[in-house]
């Protein structure tokens, strides 16, 4: 860890505590499977390595030492508080050292076997660690069907009273059922391995159960990987709640669990009676929210008669009204620069909000040009804008949470703070050191000097992306100090509520989103956050929600149903202030699979 480097990015004020923590840094070793010598690489499981990695960014106090699993030397499990197993590659089990073996077996730290290769610890160990012993690995059986015609498969994950689940759903297009259906079965030897259980997984016809969460003492086994067509109602979220319990940590601020609402995809072209409708709703109901504000509309293309190409500081009412909602109890988030890019369909209609601005979405790759040189001088652009009409920016949001790994990554270092959720590809990041606080975009000032020494700053960053077409992308029920990108990241974990007229409409509703919400209740520091757009207050006749046009109700009955989870409405800057960390050591990685920096 750069810790010098690091303190750049600190408020004043919690310099002292900072020394203290740097001293104490535990760890965690994460070892995923490397089929020696294959070609192509399989990357498969460094990504659900990722996946993990991504999470343990809850916890920044721990150093992460990432390694394949077939160069594991003996003892080194007993180096950190706690190590993981990604089991990913089914036939791994003639990779992994006997000596990996025998030392999960015997340690009193805390280990956790993910999925596939536990039938190498032998019938005496899984006797011994979890009193089951190993059946075999089940998916998806084509001779049971459930009610909706859909194949049965372990789909239903009991935990702390409430039921999360697996997706599945046929593809239409491609004519297949896509589910991450598989889950290794160890049986319990008798009704003493009920104990062992934290979590069942129950199948969708037969209602017959499998341990799907194992935990004895120090060992610990989950019998899938959890990040695979993961939702908002998904088991993975049981994993990431385990990780206290795996790492002995406690919830923070005794155990609150905060919510965020942000209205949405907000520009010059925004209806600014809605703007002015939705303050005084929240405003009414003393709930703090958020703005996603799109500082420059574009419409190359003429799609709507909103105006061609209109930067937020040409139509002073539209800033008016921006003020206005902050003093209701607004923030705002920078939600991109135009929303869109260039004068092209991206792939919808070239217009803002409607298209994506750092994804070629159509070839399904980095938009042409991507580089510091293009993304950074865009950025600060942006951020002038709202800089100069005298607001103030809480955080970046990546539009259509989709970018390339180079705009991320230079995402979580011009911005402190970032919302939403991720997009991971196996990469290489060099040279990108954490910028001065005084040189971000949400934090800093802009101006010729400051644009200046951010180039200097940024001119060594390299970066290489694995070309393969695998991708993760991830949703977090918490705060993440630090994901693989090095990103903050404050969670939207509950998605957003659909127009009456979008076809989505039955997944993404004010029910589905409360339904949500309540599960996600028995997960320690779980959010509640999703977003709302302005074109609600249409009428339904309209698209939107309202009986009227300008009714709020069905938004309000939301708002006061999150608030009567328990969940509480945070002023994003007045939370940021208070809940500030170090992002998380940067991971040390044995062998990486593109190398190392030069």
């Amino acid at each position: 860890m750069k810790l010098i480097a690091q303190l750049t990015h600190l408020p004043l004020g919690i310099l002292v505590s900072v020394a203290s923590w740097a001293a104490d840094t535990k760890c965690i070793n994460i070892y995923y499977d490397q089929v020696p010598n294959s070609k192509p690489v399989y990357i498969e499981s460094r990504l659900d390595a990722i996946n993990l990695q991504n999470l343990l960014g809850h916890f920044p106090q721990y150093q992460q030492y990432v390694s394949p699993i077939h160069l594991y030397k003996k003892n080194e499990i007993n180096r950190c508080q706690a190590t993981f197993y990604v089991g990913s590659y089914y036939s791994a089990d003639k990779f992994i050292p006997k000596s990996f073996y025998e030392d999960f077996a015997a340690t009193d730290k805390s280990v956790v076997w993910m999925n596939y290769n536990v039938w190498g610890l032998g019938d005496d160990n899984l006797e011994k660690l979890w009193n089951v012993t190993f059946d075999k690995s089940y998916d998806i059986d084509e001779r049971s069907f459930d009610a909706n015609k859909l194949p049965g498969y372990y789909k239903f994950f009991t935990y702390k009273g409430e039921t999360f689940e697996k997706f599945g759903a046929y593809d239409k297009d491609h004519k297949q059922f896509l589910a991450a259906s598989e889950i290794i079965g160890l049986q319990p030897i008798d009704e003493q391995t009920n104990q062992y259980v934290v979590s069942w997984a129950i199948h969708s016809v037969n209602k017959s159960k499998l341990p799907y969460i194992l935990h004895h003492k120090n060992w610990w086994y989950v019998a899938d990987i959890p990040f695979g067509y993961i939702t908002e109602s998904d088991r993975y979220q049981i994993f990431a709640d385990i990780l206290f319990d795996v790492l002995n940590e406690q919830p923070e601020d005794n155990g609150k669990h905060y919510a965020l609402v942000r209205v949405e995809d907000v520009s010059a072209a925004t209806n600014l009676s809605f703007i002015k409708t939705l303050a005084n709703m929240f405003a009414r109901l003393k709930t703090p929210y958020a703005i996603s504000l799109i500082p420059i509309y574009s419409d190359p293309l003429r799609v709507y008669n909103q105006g061609h190409y209109v930067a937020m500081n040409r139509r002073p009412w539209f800033i008016d009204a921006l003020k206005y909602s902050v003093s209701r109890g607004a923030n705002i988030l920078m939600h991109g620069v135009t929303h869109q890019f260039g004068s092209i369909k991206n792939p919808y209609s070239g217009v803002t909000a409607e298209d994506y601005e750092f994804w070629d979405k159509v070839n399904n790759g980095p938009i042409p040009g991507d580089s510091v040189n293009f993304i950074l001088p865009r950025l600060e652009k942006g951020a002038a804008l709202i800089q100069d009409a005298g607001l103030t920016i809480s955080a970046w949001l990546t539009p259509h949470y989709e970018a390339s790994a180079l705009d991320i990554a230079l995402f979580g270092d011009l911005f402190v703070w970032s919302v939403g959720r991720g997009s991971y590809w196996v990469s290489k990041i060099c040279h990108l050191n954490p910028l001065p606080i005084d040189l971000t975009l949400d934090q800093g000032k802009i101006n010729a000097a400051t644009n200046n020494q951010r180039r200097q700053a940024l001119g060594s960053f390299k970066i290489t992306t694995d070309n393969s077409d695998y991708i993760n992308a991830a949703h977090f029920p918490y705060v993440i100090y630090g994901d693989y990108y090095n990103v903050r990241l404050i969670p939207e974990n509950l998605n957003y509520v659909a127009l009456f007229a979008e076809k989505e409409k039955s997944l993404y509703t004010i029910d589905t989103i409360l339904q949500n919400a309540k599960r996600n209740k028995v997960l320690r520091d779980a959010w509640a956050s999703f977003y709302i757009h302005p074109i609600l207050l249409w009428p339904k006749e309209k698209g939107g929600l309202g009986n009227s046009e300008g009714d709020t109700s069905e938004i309000e009955r939301l708002i006061k149903g999150i608030q009567d989870l328990g969940y509480e409405f945070v002023d994003l800057k007045d939370w940021q202030t208070s809940h500030f960390k170090p992002k998380r050591p940067e991971p040390i990685e044995l062998e990486p699979i593109l190398g190392q920096c030069d």
